[in-house]
């Protein structure tokens, strides 16, 4: 819900001035991290069901971690 929330924002006010439009962008794309990043957890479950647990920790640190960079370069404004 989030992520259509934060998307529809984005495509209501994108044209609006640029700082606006680049703000909405920002958390649509935080929105699809969240979304995709959603998705990939209950994957790493099912997919690897009979996989050690410490490899599904593993799985698991590796999709957060990519989501903070992520975030992290959305925050410093390198996407936009």
């Amino acid at each position: 819900m989030t992520c259509l929330s934060l998307s529809f924002a984005f495509h209501t006010t994108c044209n609006h001035s640029n700082s606006v439009q680049g703000f909405w962008l920002n958390l649509d794309f935080i929105g699809l991290l969240i979304a995709s990043s959603g998705v990939f957890v209950p994957a790493a479950c099912y997919f690897h069901y009979c996989t050690a647990a410490n490899l599904k920790l593993i799985l698991l640190a590796l999709n957060f971690s990519i989501f903070l960079v992520w975030i992290q370069a959305i925050a410093v404004n390198q996407i936009y």
